[in-house]
């Protein structure tokens, strides 16, 4: 791992003075740092110029993280603040500073979140999809591990981020195997049917699927689909095989587990819509089948290894708005706070009442664009699983 050969204090543009070095890496660093134009802490990462030339899919990643998050602006999402070369040519991104920690560990440390605090996460995080998607954008690794969250109860604050997979309309997805087949890109858990098919022609209904694994995983503790391998995984998918969350906790109604139902379908065309609809009927399910008993799920054990899926490793909590696999692990600078257009601890969700939209929660959205709904058949599914397997297994080889 090379050093960075910045130091705390230093002046490296014209508007970023350093502060200190939060985490350091294969790609690069990432440091705090004071944005003197804009007048507030933000985080820095740059990417070491051999890094940039060695290894240009992750640089592309880097460069298209910056460029997407340039045009979105949403409470929910951390925001961006440009890009550009240093004076000795090393490229970096500029982006809110984060603090909190990554949902996954919040859960594993204190056990599932309440039927209110979800549904605060549910109404952000929904927000935020709706967002993205307005601007024809695909995040594509939706997951525990991409959300960062600050407060409890009614002061829980959640912000997506992390971009690097993110697809916007009319990209072409740099991430091919040598022999042309297409890699598969995101977290085998939280895949829809079709991405599991295809990872560069998904649509939005593939955010939507990995927004209900979120959700599960913060209502009951693990995964709707967690098999052993990457085949057993698809499979459990492919056959809707998941522990419905009634079961599990017993403040959890039937209409919950309607919801979840829907959101896991098969046939894409019989899911939700949109993330503004999935809010909605997450609000009805809730009000409509509230169960008063308090939830008996106790704090979450370690995660088991995962199935191994072509990607990049993401950081440990602790990290500010890191980009994946790039730095160890480093304590949050002291003094952050988290900046955005709401103040930590104003409850997102509107009044009884009051539409969507009317806490800014649900901004106008451009329409997506028609997409076919014919989904995968299991057998295509399963034989998609298999090659999957066998074709990661063959590149494995052939990069040793």
């Amino acid at each position: 791992m090379e050093e960075s050969g910045y130091q705390p204090g230093q002046q490296v543009t014209p508007e970023l003075r350093l502060r200190n070095k939060l985490g350091e890496g294969a790609m690069g660093s990432i440091w705090a740092a004071d944005h003197l134009r804009l007048g507030h802490p933000v985080a820095v990462k740059f990417v070491s110029t051999a890094q940039a030339e060695e290894n240009p899919q992750a640089f592309e990643r880097f460069q298209r993280e910056s460029q997407i998050l340039e045009g979105i602006h949403h409470p929910h999402v951390i925001r961006g603040f440009g890009e550009g070369t240093t004076a000795r040519g090393e490229p970096y991104i500029v982006l809110e500073m984060m603090a909190g920690e990554e949902i996954v560990d919040r859960i594993e440390r204190d056990g599932v979140f309440t039927l209110d605090e979800l549904t605060l996460i549910v109404h952000q995080l929904g927000g935020a999809l709706e967002a993205i998607h307005g601007h024809g954008v695909i995040h594509r690794d939706i997951k525990a591990e991409n959300i960062f969250i600050t407060g409890e109860e009614q002061d829980i604050r959640v912000k997506l981020y992390d971009f690097g997979l993110a697809k916007r309309p009319g990209d072409k997805d740099p991430r091919k195997m040598l022999t042309g087949m297409g890699v598969m890109v995101g977290t085998a858990e939280y895949m829809s049917p079709e991405q599991i098919v295809s990872s560069r022609d998904v649509d939005h209904y593939a955010d939507l699927w990995a927004f209900a694994v979120l959700i599960y995983v913060g209502m009951c503790g693990g995964l709707p689909f967690h098999g052993t391998n990457l085949v057993e995984t698809f499979a459990e998918v492919k056959d809707g095989k998941f522990e419905r969350p009634s079961t599990i906790r017993g403040d959890i109604s039937s209409e919950v587990d309607s919801w979840f139902v829907r959101a896991f379908h098969m046939q894409r065309e019989k899911r939700f819509g949109s993330a503004r609809e999935m809010v909605d009927a997450w609000e009805a399910a809730v009000a409509g089948g509230r169960v008063m008993v308090p939830a008996t799920v106790p704090p979450v054990a370690a995660r088991p290894p995962q199935p191994s899926v072509p990607q990049d490793h993401h950081p440990p909590s602790g990290q500010v708005a890191a980009f994946p696999g790039a730095f160890a692990s480093a304590p949050p600078s002291p003094g952050m706070q988290p900046t955005g257009d709401h103040p930590q601890g104003q409850p997102m969700l509107p009044p009884a009442g009051a539409a969507p939209g009317a806490h800014g929660q649900f901004p106008p959205a451009a329409p997506m664009p028609a997409q076919p709904t014919a989904g995968p058949s299991p057998v295509v599914l399963g034989v998609v699983a298999t090659v999957v397997v066998l074709a990661t297994v063959a590149v494995t080889l052939m990069l040793i």
